[in-house]
Order: C-alpha cells, then sequence, then structure tokens
C-alpha cells in the first residue's frame, strides 16, 4: 500500500507499507476511514483491513457475528466516531439496522 498526501499543490510519498496479509483482501471497497492514526478499509472479503501508519503494519479486524458481506456492498458502512472509537453500521435481512462500537486501541 502506498499513502500518498497533498501538499503545496502537489502529491508525495507520505508512507509504504509492505506486508503478507493473513486474508486475501480480494478488493478493497469505496468506503475508507482514517482515524486516530490508522488507516480502516473494507473489504470483498468480509473484514476490514487496516493500516497503521506510524509502523507502516497492517491489521485485520473480522466483521461482528451477524455481519456479513454480500453482493450489495452498501448494507453495511464503518465511520470514524471521534479520536477513540469507529462505528459499523449493518442492515440486516430483516432490515434492522444494527450498530457497532469499536474502540481504537483494540487491534484485535
Amino acid at each position: 500500500m502506498m499513502v500518498c498526501v497533498l501538499r503545496s499543490g502537489s502529491w508525495g510519498i507520505h508512507c509504504i507499507a509492505t506486508d503478507r496479509l493473513t486474508k486475501s483482501p480480494v478488493q478493497i471497497l469505496p468506503t475508507t476511514v482514517l482515524a486516530g492514526g490508522k488507516i480502516y478499509m473494507a473489504t470483498q472479503a468480509g473484514y476490514i483491513l487496516g493500516l497503521k501508519l506510524a509502523t507502516k503494519g497492517f491489521f485485520i479486524v473480522d466483521l461482528p457475528e451477524g455481519v456479513e458481506h454480500d453482493q450489495y456492498p452498501g448494507n453495511f458502512v464503518h465511520c470514524r466516531g471521534d479520536n477513540s472509537v469507529l462505528y459499523l453500521f449493518h442492515v440486516d435481512g430483516d432490515n434492522m439496522l444494527n450498530v457497532w462500537l469499536r474502540r481504537m486501541n483494540d487491534d484485535h
């Protein structure tokens, strides 16, 4: 992964991270969140891939029980709450909205 930053009107490389992942992401979905010095990216493989910018290390966040990524990727989205929490919103098969809270210091 290459993370770029826009400075003085031109893009430059902020950091490059390489690692072997325990699970293939298949495809990174367009919902990506930057919070607490970490980037969170939903994957088509059914988990959230994280990158710690300070250490350039990847980590995997498994989806909560009951959340399944299916052919409609808009039925779950993660978003930043503040600098200490991350929220995951999911609409299940019964059209019930579920909201999960994840503390930012919990990488597992």
